[in-house]
């Protein structure tokens, strides 16, 4: 892993190196404050578990996440049946004191785990956390802390990262385009990130008295906020699959406004959509690995519809005899903003209909464009509706 330096810290312009020094001075001016391991419900739910988990108060203390992206990695990292000793790289992108890396490198012995953030302060309470604790010196230990802003991501070369985690900070970069670009520049064609964070709720814009507050008053108060369905959109753009897996409001009051909401939420990010692996055997008996999606949603990657028009969703093609199968798996289309949700069936199934929509629970008269029978014909549908809106 190098570092490389980086004169364009500001593509925001003057203003994202106000905000930019206005975050640091916030964090390297912060100490400790009363939170308890005891009262951190996925803290309880990661040691029984892993019960050899260790969790001092006095790394609780140093938490500002507002969801829990470590909970989240686990799974996804279970689902693939591996072992825990797997050897990993783990970047914890803004991590602050590097609490949740804390966690991980206990989870995943062999993982090297790489916290970056803008604080010298708060790393410096880490690394004494990782010593005094698990007895790990960092950057000598398959663990390093890195001092930079979230908007010079682009620095970290020669390595690409399994997992990307981050809680709570990118909600501070002006230039969000760009500092999810970067993240999707180290992150494995494989692998996954995990980013929990704060928006607006809906298309929602400042209109209330937090204008005045500078962040030290808190982070809700932050002129970098953006809207969800605009924060969707950037990661849409950055990435090749990108689904809100957890979402939760905060109730205005409780930032000392009325008019305006936010969601923190976290999102699992992905290069390439998540699909089940099935092998199929050829008629000329060429085994071929299908990647299968069984429920698609437009919104959360721009894959999709360019594997249907192009006849690739659901799809194999056997190099040994030229054979293509492409309608052949049943699968569940939507398109929120588009007001598309339709079942696709194989054109085989189209005598089944009225027993396939019974099954569906869907009785009477369909709602129009709700079923198709053919790639084909829910390929040409597609492709008109993409003309015509």
């Amino acid at each position: 892993m190098t570092l490389k330096s980086n004169n364009s810290h500001n593509s925001a312009g003057e203003n994202g190196k106000e905000i930019t020094a206005e975050v640091r001075e916030f964090y390297d001016s912060f100490s400790p404050k009363n939170t308890l391991a005891s009262k951190l419900l996925f803290y309880n739910e990661l040691k029984s578990e892993f019960p050899h988990l260790k969790t001092p108060d006095s790394t609780a203390k140093m938490t500002f996440g507002c969801l829990n992206p470590v909970s989240h990695l686990v799974n996804d990292f279970k689902s693939k049946n591996k072992k825990f000793n797997e050897p990993l790289n783990i970047l914890d992108a803004g991590g602050g004191a590097g609490f949740d890396l804390f966690l991980l490198k206990q989870i995943f012995a062999n993982a090297k785990v790489f916290n970056l953030d803008i604080s010298h302060n708060l790393l410096k309470l880490g690394r004494g956390e990782f010593k005094d604790h698990l007895g790990i010196e960092v950057n000598k230990e398959e663990v390093y802390f890195i001092c930079a802003s979230l908007s010079e991501l682009s620095a970290i070369s020669n390595i690409k990262f399994d997992y990307i985690i981050s809680n709570a900070a990118f909600n501070l970069i002006p230039d969000k385009k760009k500092a999810l670009e970067d993240a999707a520049g180290l992150l494995k064609d494989d692998g996954s990130f995990f980013l929990a964070d704060i928006a607006f709720n809906g298309e929602t814009t400042r209109k209330h008295p937090a204008t005045t507050h500078p962040i030290k008053d808190g982070v809700y108060y932050a002129s970098t906020i953006i809207p969800l369905r605009q924060y969707r959109e950037i990661i849409f753009n950055a990435f090749g699959y990108g689904s809100i897996i957890e979402s939760k409001p905060v109730k205005p009051e409780i930032i000392g406004g009325t008019e305006v909401c936010f969601n923190i939420f976290c999102a699992h990010i992905k290069k390439n959509p998540p699909a089940e692996k099935e092998i199929i055997t050829c008629a000329c008996s060429n085994k071929l690995e299908l990647n299968v999606f069984l429920s698609v949603n437009a919104e959360n990657s721009p894959h999709y519809t360019q594997m249907i028009i192009e006849r690739r969703l659901n799809s194999a093609f056997c190099p040994n005899c030229k054979r293509a199968y492409y309608d052949f798996i049943p699968y569940f289309f939507e398109w929120p903003q588009k007001n598309i949700a339709a079942h696709i069936f194989p054109a085989s199934l189209k005598d089944q209909k009225e027993s396939l929509m019974m099954r569906l629970g869907m009785f009477g008269t369909p709602r129009p464009n709700s079923i198709f029978f053919g790639y084909d014909e829910f390929r040409n549908f597609l492709i008109t509706k993409n003309e015509t809106t």
